[in-house]
C-alpha cells in the first residue's frame, strides 16, 4: 500500500485497496456459486441469466470504491458542516431572540431614546459632516 492510500485511510477509516480486493473477490465466488448452482440444475435458465446480470451489475459498481468512499467522504464533510452551521445559527437566534422576548418594546425604545441622547455630543459632529458631503 502507497503512503498516499493510508493517510486517505486516516481521513475515511478504510483501507481502500483491501476493500476494492474483498469486493472484487466477493463478486467472482458469487459468480462461482451461480455458475454452480446453474451447472448441477438447482436454478433453471432465467434465474441463471438474472443471477449473472444483477452480478455483472454489482461488479460494475464496485469497481471505482475509491471513488465511491471519497463521495461518501466529501457528502459527510458537507453534512458535518451543514450541521455545525445550523447548530451555530439555532444558539445565536435563541440568544438574541431571548433576548428580544424578555425585554418589552416600550423598554427597547426607551432604551434608544436614553443612548441618543447620551451620544448626541460625538453623533452631531460626526451628523454635521456627514450633512455638508451631501
Amino acid at each position: 500500500m502507497s503512503f498516499l492510500g493510508t493517510i486517505e485511510g486516516w481521513f475515511t477509516g478504510v483501507d481502500i485497496n483491501a476493500e476494492q480486493q474483498k469486493a472484487n473477490t466477493l463478486d467472482a465466488e458469487l459468480a462461482r456459486i451461480n455458475e454452480e448452482a446453474y451447472q448441477r440444475g438447482h436454478i433453471d435458465d432465467s434465474v441463471y441469466q438474472q443471477t449473472r446480470q444483477h452480478i455483472d451489475q454489482q461488479t460494475a459498481d464496485s469497481q471505482d470504491y475509491a471513488g465511491q468512499v471519497g463521495t461518501a467522504f466529501g457528502e459527510g464533510i458537507q453534512e458535518g458542516a451543514a450541521n455545525i452551521r445550523r447548530g451555530i445559527g439555532a444558539t445565536i437566534n435563541s440568544i438574541v431572540g431571548t433576548a428580544f422576548r424578555i425585554v418589552p418594546w416600550q423598554l427597547w425604545v426607551i432604551g434608544l431614546v436614553v443612548a441618543l441622547i447620551y451620544l448626541w455630543p460625538i453623533l452631531r459632529p460626526l451628523l454635521s459632516k456627514l450633512t455638508k458631503r451631501l
